[in-house]
């Protein structure tokens, strides 16, 4: 039997770094945006982490958490094929919810829509729902700053 997932120390804010190790899990075609993330990395090293999940020193999955005192916000998940079919990032959030932001008054999932917010997207819904989060529909408006 194989030993349990995991969950590594967290990188740190370091922008390439971060980049770097998230993109080398994240399936093939989809992007994550190395700009925004090298920006608030760089301005906020200390509240951007990478927690990354391993079995036998293989990587499966991680997440990255934007962190404050009251609110961890998962802003990017991913896990390769092997980590899909082990549910890696089940032990890893599991891990998040349960240990590393049980202080936290938040911790959010993110956003559960697609088309700009225009549709839910049920199946992730339904995962977030599964470690007992809830959905929460908000509206928003324009506001035109420069008149």
């Amino acid at each position: 039997m194989s030993p349990a997932v995991a969950i590594v120390a967290p990188t740190r804010g370091r922008p390439r770094s971060l980049h770097r190790a998230f993109a080398s899990i994240a399936p093939q075609g989809r992007a994550v945006e190395a700009e925004e993330m090298a920006l608030l990395a760089t301005a906020f090293p200390e509240n951007i982490k990478l927690f990354r999940a391993r079995r036998d020193g293989v990587l499966l999955g991680g997440v990255i958490v934007y962190e404050t005192d009251v609110v961890a916000h998962v802003q990017y998940i991913a896990a390769t094929e092997q980590g899909y079919a082990e549910h890696a990032l089940d032990a890893g959030v599991d891990f998040l919810i349960e240990v590393e932001y049980s202080h936290n008054r938040w911790f959010d999932f993110g956003i559960s829509t697609t088309e700009e917010g225009r549709s839910p997207n049920l199946g992730l819904v339904r995962n977030k729902e599964s470690f007992g989060a809830r959905a929460v529909a908000y509206d928003t408006y324009p506001i035109e700053l420069n008149r």
